[in-house]
């Protein structure tokens, strides 16, 4: 029994670091790992059995005879990407099926308005039938995620009726996790800029929609009860407030949002995420907000110039976080594309 335990700790580690160094020998794994190498030999012979790596070439040594590289196979398996996107009239579906390493083997998006669970269960069955080797799936979700379920959703809550989870066992034995898109989009922006140990408050805002917060600290993501944290539309200001339809109504959403967060949290940055063409100015003005300048904590105000490329990093981020916990496949080290600090 110990001897297993050893062996599948070993195995993840191996796979860990072959993940991250792509081409390798029996010998740099030695080095990396201090496991004997008749472990490593036998570790590489059960991966390539699986088909998880595969034979490259021989390379030269300075001494002894030439040793075999090897090379990961992001091949292995393929996850699916999926987010919910408000792109005001309409709401759109973007699916990406991607390699382990994020590299995109197809992507398609549909007309998501009618805000249906069976098109969603039938978008993630096409693509599970036609590829076995899909084995997690990432969703980001305009609402919040409780315990696998969807609550206070965007749409009339009509999400929270959803059971994706449940749907998708019918047809596959993938993996899904959910998450908020504010959350998802903030944490593919600190993967991509290698952010990490820092308060961090990003506002996902849509144009023409109420924005959504999401809370970094050095610690993790904060949630809080039921992952309720960040509903910035039951704000008193603006419960009672409807879309802001103009860029003015825009920027003045987030000129009170600031200065309340501000205080509350003293995040050391802000990073604001949203598909309006107007984000430079608005951060502009925010720079001069005239509150944020009396208060205390002076945070760095930053955009996402491409938000739809932290949506793939976060989504990204969520699978290897879980497979490298599970399975050993993933980054050791916060680089752009895995969890890091922030999870």
């Amino acid at each position: 029994m110990e001897k297993n335990l050893i062996r599948q700790e070993n195995l993840k580690l191996i796979r860990q670091i072959t993940f991250e160094k792509e081409s390798f020998t029996a010998n740099d794994l030695v080095q990396v790992s201090k496991i004997s190498k008749v472990t490593i030999q036998s570790i590489l012979k059960e991966m390539l059995e699986n088909q998880e790596i595969r034979e490259r070439q021989l390379i030269n040594q300075a001494k002894g005879r030439p040793a075999l590289q090897y090379e990961f196979s992001y091949d292995y398996q393929h996850y699916l990407l999926l987010a919910i996107l408000e792109k005001q009239p309409k709401i759109l579906l973007n699916m990406q099926l991607v390699q382990m390493n994020g590299e995109i083997i197809e992507e398609k998006e549909v007309d998501f308005t009618s805000f249906s669970e069976k098109l969603l269960l039938d978008c993630i069955k096409e693509f599970t039938r036609k590829d076995p080797k899909v084995k997690k799936i990432a969703l980001m979700v305009p609402g919040k995620v409780y315990q696998g379920k969807i609550i206070s959703g965007w749409g009339n809550n009509v999400m929270e009726a959803w059971a994706v989870q449940e749907g998708i066992q019918s047809f596959t034995n993938a993996k899904i996790v959910l998450q908020n898109d504010a959350h998802v989009i903030t944490l593919g922006y600190c993967q991509k800029h290698r952010l990490q140990n820092e308060t961090i408050v990003g506002i996902y805002f849509p144009e023409k929609s109420m924005p959504g917060i999401t809370i970094l600290s050095e610690k993790g993501l904060f949630e809080g009860n039921r992952s309720l944290a960040g509903e910035a539309k039951f704000l008193p200001e603006f419960s009672q407030q409807g879309r802001p339809e103009t860029t003015h109504e825009f920027g003045k959403i987030l000129k009170v949002l600031l200065p309340i967060y501000n205080v509350v949290v003293a995040p050391s940055r802000f990073v604001i995420a949203s598909n309006t063409n107007d984000l430079a100015r608005i951060k502009k003005d925010l720079a001069s907000n005239e509150f944020i300048k009396q208060q205390p904590n002076q945070p760095l105000i930053q955009t996402d110039d491409n938000y739809l490329e932290s949506v793939k990093l976060g989504l990204l981020s969520l699978i290897q976080e879980m497979e490298k916990k599970k399975n050993g496949y993933g980054q050791t080290k916060s680089n752009g594309s895995a969890l890091g600090r922030y999870k």
